[in-house]
């Protein structure tokens, strides 16, 4: 059996019995400071989603399995998903079925934009700040935007919500697209040389760890 890159939630990420998680925005900034003691600073390039995860003790057996896995994802060109473990589900829907099977799409969005408008919502629905979504987008479909919100809204009668996002709308996104709510995520790498393997004890083996970046690609 060969793998599809990337790796989906369920075949990996989610599999993981994670003792803890850093998932955070990364900054991308030039800096500099001036004689008066003012930081000046501008954009680099894109912001991206990165984090580690430590996976906890668990048996040899199961551990092995785990691990065998992550093996498969130090090597070039292999990507996962992977996502905020504690931001699954929106916070006003702690377990989706508020949202039940809504077809939520983009509308009208703008490239550069820090705000995205979503239609197909149920009505009253609620988005609040720290709530997640993602989409994709480009020319195949291959990049996956992830957004956080940053300031939340109930969706109108005619199923459409206008929240603020983080990072901006990058170029190539297409109206119409399906959006997910419920395990938004992005696409990742592991990045080279983080992985830690955990050490084999007599009754369980410890467990590993590795640092994750987002990818456009």
């Amino acid at each position: 059996m060969s793998f599809v890159f990337p790796m989906q939630l369920d075949q990996f990420a989610d599999g993981l019995r994670v003792r803890s998680q850093e998932f955070d925005l990364s900054e991308n900034l030039y800096q500099t400071e001036d004689g008066g003691g003012r930081f000046l600073t501008a954009d680099a390039g894109p912001r991206m989603w990165e984090g580690s995860i430590t996976v906890t003790p668990n048996s040899h057996t199961e551990q092995r399995k785990a691990q065998a896995l992550a093996q498969v994802l130090r090597q070039a060109g292999a990507t996962f998903l992977v996502n905020d473990r504690k931001g699954k589900f929106p916070i006003a829907d702690p377990d989706g079925t508020l949202l039940g099977g809504a077809p939520v799409r983009l509308s009208g969005p703008v490239a550069g934009s820090d705000q995205l408008t979503l239609a197909e919502l149920p009505e009253g629905y609620v988005l609040t700040t720290g709530d997640y979504l993602s989409y994709s987008y480009g020319e195949s479909g291959e990049k996956i935007a992830l957004h956080q919100v940053t300031f939340g809204h109930v969706a109108a009668s005619n199923g459409t919500v206008t929240v603020g996002i983080m990072p901006r709308v990058r170029p190539g996104v297409v109206d119409a697209a399906p959006v997910s709510l419920i395990g938004a995520a992005c696409k990742a790498v592991m990045v080279p040389g983080s992985f830690k393997a955990g050490a084999i004890g007599l009754a369980s083996t410890a467990g590993f760890s590795f640092s994750f970046r987002q990818t456009l690609r």
